[in-house]
């Protein structure tokens, strides 16, 4: 009998380290399971907060605050709820695609110049220069980031009619000529997208040939047929000669890419703040994913290092924190990010597949930028303004679309 409550003693012994090893990968698997339920939960609640029927209609932080129907509030809703609708099809998902895709063509010429795009509902000064804009006057990151809807939108198998379809590739059509036609400064080689139509807004922002890029690599590989040969041509060429523009104008920082906001013969003006680095890291990674053409001189983990940067201890940082700042841009060492930047982050870091990172900044979120869902512009340690604002939040929506469903 003792022998045998030895030997049971024994195997015991032998076995704990393995059940204990087994417990913890439950309980592992179990807080993953609820990470994600809860981030799911997280991403529904913050969907019901644009209206089925006006998805783009919210408050903006300007005089007059409106609300607006904002167009690209509508571009990161049917990106965010076409990644949805291919991850979980859902009836509400496919309304709201719908949805978009409708007001997005019925307003793709608000300023009726006979060309479409999309920018802001409201006049605006875009450089402080004196030169304000009309309503309605189209933007280039605007329609970038509506094209990259409605491309997002062709993902989805068996969705659209034929006719529908068609309308759609034809929309990608003629706004992907007309800007590289008329839009574009450069030659051949080198190139980029200027900040909006407006002859005085034809600056060289390098965020805004970054989402540009994105989407124009996503519609050569994906729909290149939409064009005829000599057009297809022409738009490969315009898209290399973007890419290098970007790698002439990168900072490379310990090996880290960095870029102005605006290009001045690389007079240092002001660097990127987040968002404006992601809308240009988004562009690069998408040619580097598809094209060789441009040799880039930093690495995906090069990248994902630089936007590391912008977050010190349990804060997210309007600019990156691995320099000092001074002089006019002293403020930069303490002034966080806007929850637009945090969107794109997180969406950035789920793209490719850094879920810690991820992580963080969705608790960040959480935790600092308002009651979850009503989200403010910036973190409540800074400002006291509880608004929410549609088109800042709408990019965590895309985030976390990216998140839960990508």
């Amino acid at each position: 009998m003792k022998k045998k409550i030895t030997s049971l003693f024994s195997l015991l012994i032998i076995l704990i380290p393995f059940l204990t090893l087994e417990i913890r990968t439950i309980s592992a698997e179990t807080n993953d399971r609820t990470a994600s339920v809860n981030s799911d939960q997280m991403y529904r609640s913050l969907l019901n907060m644009f209206p089925l029927d006006k998805q783009g209609y919210s408050l903006e932080p300007s005089k007059p605050a409106g609300p607006f129907e904002q167009p690209m509030t509508y571009g990161l809703i049917l990106s965010s709820e076409s990644i949805h609708y291919r991850g979980c099809p859902n009836l509400e998902s496919k309304e709201r695609v719908k949805n978009a895709i409708k007001w997005i063509i019925g307003h793709s010429d608000e300023d009726k110049d006979g060309n479409a795009g999309w920018g802001l509902p409201q006049a605006w000064d875009a450089f402080s220069d004196g030169t304000i804009n009309p309503e309605n006057h189209p933007y280039s990151i605007t329609t970038s980031i509506i094209i990259e809807g409605l491309l997002d939108s062709l993902t989805i198998d068996n969705f659209w009619t034929k006719n529908e379809e068609k309308e759609i590739k034809e929309l990608i059509r003629e706004v992907t000529l007309f800007w590289l036609d008329n839009i574009y400064i450069g030659d051949e080689n080198l190139g980029y997208i200027g900040y909006s139509p407006e002859k005085t807004d034809m600056q060289n922002c390098p965020n805004i040939s970054g989402m540009f890029l994105s989407h124009l690599v996503k519609t050569i590989t994906r729909h290149g047929d939409i064009f005829n040969e000599s057009d297809r041509e022409f738009v490969i060429q315009r898209m290399h000669a973007i890419a290098n523009m970007l790698i002439n104008e990168v900072n490379l920082e310990e090996g880290l890419p960095y870029w102005q906001y605006i290009e001045y013969e690389k007079t240092d003006i002001s660097p990127n703040d987040l968002i404006h680095h992601i809308y240009t890291l988004w562009g690069i990674e998408e040619y580097r994913a598809h094209f060789n053409n441009i040799e880039i001189p930093f690495t995906l983990d090069n990248s994902l290092a630089s936007v590391n940067k912008f977050i010190k201890d349990d804060r997210i940082y309007a600019y990156p924190q691995n320099k000092i700042y001074t002089g006019e841009q002293e403020h930069y060492n303490n002034r966080p990010a806007r929850l637009w930047g945090i969107g794109m982050m997180l969406g950035f870091y789920s793209k490719y597949d850094n879920e810690n990172m991820a992580d963080k900044v969705l608790e960040t979120i959480a935790n600092q930028y308002g009651d979850w869902p009503n989200l403010t512009r910036w973190p409540s340690y800074f400002s006291n303004d509880s608004a929410f604002y549609g088109r800042f939040a709408a990019h965590v929506l895309f985030g976390l679309s990216y998140k839960n469903f990508y």
